[in-house]
C-alpha cells in the first residue's frame, strides 16, 4: 500500500475456474480511507461505486470478483446485494468459496458470513433477535453477466450459525462438506450446535 497498490474491502477466499480466479470480497460497513490505514494504495475500481465522498467507501454486502490472468483484470462478476424478489434472494458478505463441474456446467459455491443483521441481510424476525441467517448458493458459471436472481439457494444455516470451509474431496465432486459454526444456543437441538455436514450430490 505504500506503494500505491490497489486495495479491497476484506478479501476471503478464492478458487479458480474456467482459466479465471474468483475471489469473495466480504465488504465493509463505512469504511474510512484514512492515510494510515491505507498510506498511497487506491480503492479498487468497482469500489469507486460505493464512495459516498472521497475517503468514505460503503460496501455492505460484498461483492463476488473475477480475475482474468490473461487480460490481468479484475472485475465484480456480481456485487452482493437484493434481487428482484426481495426478501427471497440476497447475497450479503461471501466469504468461503469453491468450484464444482456438474452436469457438464461449472458452478460456484458460495458462503455467506454476514457481519451484521441490518440493512437487509437477514429477516426482520432474526433482526429482533440480533441474529444472522447465513445461506449457501450456486452460481452457474456460463451466465455472462450473473445477478442475485441467478443465485440457487442451496443451504439456510440455523439462526445465528456461520457455515464456513465449504469444499470437496481433491477428485471428487459427489460429496460436499462444510462446518456449521456458533449456531444460537436457543435453537431447538440439534440446531443449536456446531458440526460438520457432509451432502451427497449424487455421482
Amino acid at each position: 500500500l505504500r506503494m500505491g497498490a490497489t486495495f479491497f474491502l476484506r478479501m476471503e477466499w478464492m478458487t479458480k475456474a474456467n482459466g479465471k480466479i474468483y475471489l469473495t470480497e466480504t465488504g465493509f460497513d463505512g469504511f474510512l480511507a484514512e492515510p494510515d490505514k491505507i498510506y498511497n494504495g487506491k480503492a479498487a475500481k468497482h469500489l469507486h461505486h460505493y464512495t459516498l465522498k472521497p475517503g468514505l467507501i460503503d460496501h455492505p454486502y460484498g461483492s463476488i470478483l473475477m480475475f482474468d490472468p490473461v487480460t490481468n483484470e479484475m472485475t465484480a462478476l456480481l456485487p452482493g446485494g437484493s434481487g428482484t424478489t426481495f426478501p427471497s434472494k440476497h447475497l450479503s458478505n461471501p466469504d468461503a468459496i469453491t468450484t464444482v463441474e456438474k452436469n457438464g456446467k461449472t458452478f460456484l459455491i458460495i458462503q455467506e458470513d454476514i457481519f451484521n443483521s441490518n440493512r437487509g441481510r437477514a429477516s426482520d424476525a432474526a433482526l429482533m433477535e440480533k441474529n444472522n441467517v447465513n445461506e449457501i448458493y450456486w452460481l452457474d458459471l456460463s451466465i455472462a453477466k450473473p445477478t442475485i436472481d441467478d443465485l440457487q439457494r442451496f443451504v439456510t444455516a440455523p439462526l445465528g450459525a456461520e457455515t464456513s470451509g465449504g469444499t470437496f474431496i481433491k477428485g471428487n465432486s459427489r460429496y460436499y462438506f462444510f462446518n456449521i459454526q456458533h449456531p444460537s444456543r436457543n435453537n431447538p437441538a440439534p440446531f443449536n450446535k456446531s458440526c460438520t455436514v457432509v451432502i451427497d450430490l449424487g455421482k
